[in-house]
């Protein structure tokens, strides 16, 4: 019998329809549609370099790989593997060839890298997997993070439960707004006192190591071409305490960020923050996600008040380069 063989191509926004196929019968219990695969290709901020990959056997998609820097931080150190395949075909060698094929275009750059003295880091996100778990621990992975994605039908929340809450924060002189709101003059000064406030709350986030994106970087992910009704501000005394920052597209909103001054919290700001964003799903018309780290009690605890269900767990790993390639047959 002859052996199955791998042909590995690169691919693009254009074959989305296929890698959603292959993620959506890998095992992964995110089972992202094409639209939403297209749109993540396409939309990739200028910092970011990526190189994605499909496998086929006799002209079927079985596996995908792909490897960026990280869109969410300006640190080109830093990178994210993906791999996955379908259940069918899994331990068959394809998992490990199409991650040989990635780690050859990835070579170069590392070595350019550890050149000018940065340390190459590399992240895979295997999403809920037995079988993703397993071939990342082979290779030499070790867990980093986990995340919960939550999901939330907004006119399921009985918004009268939480009156008490929003009428404290209101006599304590907390105000909210939103980036439309905010006059044209303004808002660049008003979008840099936002980056400064994300950027102090994330720092408090558990499985936050440390880098963050530049403002350019950042207001190009968070804020260009987003809805500005969907960033929503908390403020005191015309200062920003508090954040929350949606992204909208045809399906559903994704809760991009949240996050309250040290000094405020405790308060039932950041509920106050949540029910603002249930507001704003409901006039869009769509339901609400959220991915938070397993280990951040307080805003998990929010979210469960409200309502939101977990419907994923996504873990992060890290390895050194060198000792994956090292483990691959």
């Amino acid at each position: 019998m002859i052996p199955e063989r791998l042909l590995v191509v690169p691919a693009s926004a254009g074959d989305a329809p296929a890698i959603a196929d292959v993620m959506s019968h890998s095992g992964s219990s995110w089972k992202p549609s094409a639209a939403e695969i297209a749109k993540e290709l396409s939309t990739l901020p200028g910092h970011v370099r990526s190189h994605y990959l499909l496998g086929y056997v006799d002209g079927v998609p079985v596996a995908h790989a792909a490897v960026a820097n990280d869109r969410y931080i300006d640190e080109p150190a830093s990178w994210i593997v993906d791999v996955y395949v379908k259940e069918s075909y899994q331990r068959r060698g394809f998992g490990h060839e199409i991650l040989r094929t990635l780690k050859e275009w990835l070579a170069p750059i590392l070595a350019g890298q550890r050149n000018n003295g940065a340390e190459p880091v590399l992240l895979t996100a295997t999403v809920d997997s037995p079988a993703g778990d397993r071939f990342a621990t082979n290779l030499g992975f070790v867990v980093r993070a986990t995340r919960y994605v939550s999901r939330l039908d907004p006119w399921s929340v009985d918004l009268s439960r939480f009156a008490a809450i929003e009428s404290s924060i209101a006599e304590a002189g907390v105000t909210f707004t939103t980036l439309a709101s905010v006059l044209d003059r303004e808002r660049d000064k008003f979008t840099h006192a936002l980056y400064v406030l994300d950027n102090e709350t994330m720092a408090d986030e558990p499985d936050h190591h440390g880098a963050t994106a530049g403002f350019e970087a950042w207001r190009a992910e968070f804020i260009h071409e987003r809805d500005p009704g969907g960033t929503i501000v908390a403020v005191h005394e015309n200062t920003p305490i508090g954040l929350t920052i949606h992204w909208d597209d045809a399906e559903e909103i994704l809760i991009a960020a949240t996050g309250v001054r040290r000094e405020w919290r405790g308060r039932g700001i950041a509920t106050a923050l949540k029910l603002a964003g249930v507001r704003y799903a409901r006039q869009r018309g769509l339901p609400l996600r959220t991915v938070n780290s397993a280990e951040n009690a307080p805003i998990l605890a929010i979210n469960q008040r409200i309502g939101f269900e977990r419907t994923q767990t996504a873990t992060k790993w890290r390895a050194d380069p060198a000792d994956v390639q090292s483990r691959l047959p």
